[in-house]
């Protein structure tokens, strides 16, 4: 896949964003990534995903799992287990479940949105930052949705997105290598309007 189609088409998706939340760009790599994910795997509810609490895993379904998942969760997760060495050690349930709140939606059920979201964090390996930020993030993520009137004109954009970049027959690369991809374009493209 050439990569100055790739930008091309990224370029375009900026912009076609930028009607929508013209100072909001956090949501840009966010708002692509799921688009292109979902896209590649075929989700045909993505749509409603993206509008719709979903899109940030239902904290009630993610709370009921039992202590002996959780446990599980952080070690066989051994980045997880690295950082949270000494709670697993003591097998402090009551500090590991506050974490795994946040971070199962992220790391155990790889939510598209929500993964992009924390890129920069996961790929540093600071799940204690994600765990200090997630609420915070999520919450203004909401309202900027909340806040958006047209609605129908950018799931129409994502969706055209989507469908150009899965003729590139995008899904031969692994979800990080098109994640860095992305990234670098968008804010390659953002530091650029920044100097405009």
């Amino acid at each position: 896949m050439p990569k100055t189609e790739f930008e091309k088409h990224v370029e375009s998706a900026i912009a076609m964003l930028s009607e929508f939340f013209p100072v909001k760009t956090y949501l840009y790599f966010p708002l692509l990534s799921a688009a292109l994910k979902w896209a590649v795997e075929r989700t045909q509810e993505w749509k409603d995903m993206i509008f719709s609490w979903e899109v940030f895993p239902d904290p009630g379904y993610v709370q009921m799992k039992p202590d002996a998942f959780v446990l599980s969760f952080f070690v066989e997760h051994p980045d997880l287990k690295a950082v949270y060495q000494q709670e697993v050690k003591e097998r402090n349930i009551k500090v590991l479940r506050s974490a795994f709140n946040r971070l199962y939606p992220i790391c155990g059920l790889a939510d598209p949105f929500l993964t992009a979201l924390f890129f920069d964090e996961l790929e540093l390996k600071d799940f204690r930052k994600i765990e200090a930020e997630f609420e915070q993030r999520i919450d203004q993520a909401k309202a900027d949705f909340g806040e958006l009137n047209d609605k129908s004109r950018l799931l129409e954009g994502l969706e055209t997105f989507g469908k150009e970049m899965k003729a590139f027959a995008i899904d031969a690369l692994s979800q990080s290598e098109i994640q860095k991809m992305l990234r670098d374009i968008i804010k390659k493209e953002v530091d650029k309007s920044d100097v405009e």
